[in-house]
Parts: structure tokens; sequence; C-alpha cells
């Protein structure tokens, strides 16, 4: 096998026959050599003597061999190249995530706020169905596991991490802000308009 590396082993045994063999073995991917042995037995009326020698081809020997520094580097560029390319995705899918979730609860607000205000003849409601005063505004706060409030007989839910405020601009008009302790952004209903817009934090 040419450069190959070569080992050498002998052993003995009972008698036997003068026996010459060789063997070499294939890689099963490429069919190409990987090992060569040969060996030869001499025999005498005392004892056997078996005498071997075996050669691993360069192919084999660069397999055991294992990676280079060079290509160790290369494989760790190519997870840093990656890593700073996803990183950035993952976190502005996250923020678009808590944003989306403050958007939503704003809009869920300003359904409640609206039920409330038809049910007590178009005004903001000023008491609830027991005589209770109803104070402006009102926050919601849903901390790590989400929260709700009572706007009079209604009731406001805001998932975690959310805070909403629903402000009364007059006896029937109201505004209701709302946003994601992580998010970028601040939505804003406002009954006047009826319309949400959104600002940077």
């Amino acid at each position: 096998m040419g450069n190959g590396v070569t080992t050498m082993w002998e052993t003995a045994g009972k008698r036997c026959n003068h026996v010459r063999c060789s063997l070499s073995m294939l890689c099963p991917a490429t069919g190409k050599v990987w090992f060569t042995m040969k060996c030869t037995h001499n025999c005498d009326a005392q004892r056997c003597v078996v005498r071997g020698e075996g050669s691993l081809s360069l192919r084999a020997q660069r397999r055991q061999r294992g990676f280079s520094l060079v290509e160790l580097l290369v494989v760790v560029i190519i997870i840093g190249i990656l890593a700073a390319v996803a990183v950035p995705i993952y976190l502005n899918q996250r923020k678009a995530a808590w944003n989306s979730n403050a958007e939503s609860d704003v809009k869920n607000a300003q359904i409640v706020v609206e039920t409330s205000t038809t049910a007590n003849k178009g005004k903001m409601p000023t008491e609830d169905g027991h005589g209770n005063a109803v104070s402006y505004p009102i926050t919601c706060t849903g901390g790590s596991k989400g929260s709700t409030v009572a706007l009079a007989d209604q009731t406001i839910t805001c998932s975690a991490g959310v805070t909403i405020t629903v402000a009364k601009t007059g006896d029937a008009t109201y505004t209701v802000t709302g946003s994601h302790e992580n998010g970028t952004k601040t939505y804003t209903y406002d009954s006047t308009s009826h319309g949400i817009t959104e600002a940077d934090k």
C-alpha cells in the first residue's frame, strides 16, 4: 500500500501445514482498498509460527486522523455567520409577536367599552349595576400570566406582559391605550376617530 502504515505480528500455536494467505479489505462506501494483510505459516514438528504484515491505506489514515485546524475554523466561521443572521430574525419575530398581542388586547378592550357604553345609553358608564362608582382611567396590567379588570358590568382582559388603559375623554368618548412590556409599539384607539394608531415606545 505504498506509504501506508505497516504493522507486523507473530504468534505460535499448534503444528499445521505451510500456508500463505493474502487479504484485502474494501471500503463499502467507495469500493477502494482500505486495509491489506499478508501472512505466512512456517511450521516444523514442534510448533507453527504465524507471521503477518498489514498495511493501512493513506485514505484510511486520513479518515482516522480527524479534522484539521483549518477545517474546524471553517466550521466555526460558518456557524458564526448563521448565528449572526438567525438571531436578529428570531428577536424581531418575538418583538412582532409582543406588539401583536398588545394591538389585539386594545381591540378587545375597545369592544368591551363599546358594549358598556351601549348599555349605558351611549355614554361612558359612571357606575356598575350595583351602584358602585366607576373611576377612570381604568388600567389592566397583564403581569406574567395575564389579568382582568372590571368596567361597570363588563370585563377587560389583558394578556401576559400587556398593559391596557381606558381613559374617559368626554361623556361618550374615550381612548384605549396598550403596549407590551417587551414590545416596541404603543397602540391607541380613539373613539372620536374610530381607528387604532401606533407609535414607537
